[in-house]
């Protein structure tokens, strides 16, 4: 969800590749895994547009790309600072490196309630709106 959100709200001002690139990996995912429909179904009601994306895992390839790792929950910034030790400085909970007051954690929603996924979805979106806010200078 945060992937496909960010580059809509990435869109919305203007920034693009290749200054601006974003990529999506999980600790556990598997493309056999695809997106669940409730999440298309939540990211089409804010005006997101349709995306094709196969779930990938974390990968050192990934790792040595990104300027910045923002994880959902403290077990997954573990896994990842666990598996890649030279990321670490880079791997951050997306509450905290925005600027958000605790809790930090955004709980995985996979496999729970509708409302459970629009839960986590604002609070997605609430880092990445201050995310934006600390990364651009206007």
């Amino acid at each position: 969800m945060a992937h496909q959100l960010f580059k809509k709200m990435l869109s919305e001002k203007h920034l693009k590749e290749p200054e601006w690139s974003v990529k999506s990996c999980g600790i556990a995912a598997h493309p056999a895994y695809p997106v669940p429909v409730v999440v298309r179904e939540i990211l089409k009601s804010r005006n997101v547009p349709l995306f094709s994306h196969i779930p990938s895992a974390a990968s050192q390839e990934l790792m040595e790309w990104a300027d910045l790792v923002l994880g959902m929950t403290h077990e997954h910034t573990r896994a990842l600072e666990s598996d890649y030790p030279n990321a670490q400085k880079k791997i951050h909970l997306l509450k905290e490196f925005s600027g958000l007051p605790e809790p930090w954690e955004i709980p995985d929603p996979i496999g729970l309630e509708e409302t459970t996924y629009r839960a986590c979805l604002e609070e997605i979106e609430s880092g990445l709106k201050e995310l934006l806010k600390k990364c651009i200078k206007t």
